[in-house]
């Protein structure tokens, strides 16, 4: 079992939109047959406007084929 992270630092006031768009990808990825993503923001560190997303995947080439 292996996480995939994304980390993204947004402009400020665009973390909302990008967190709609991952909770849109977070469907379709459950759709291919993976499990859920979860998407936290950042609150209180050095770089305000953080976005993460992380998916568990069983194997990396099966995540990298779809």
């Amino acid at each position: 079992m292996f996480i995939v992270r994304d980390i993204m630092y947004c402009k400020p006031g665009q973390v909302r939109p990008m967190v709609q768009k991952f909770l849109g990808l977070s469907k379709l990825v459950q759709k291919l047959g993976f499990g859920p993503m979860r998407i936290m923001t950042d609150v209180s560190a050095e770089r305000y406007w953080t976005v993460v997303a992380e998916i568990e995947v069983p194997n990396l080439e099966e995540y990298a084929q779809k």
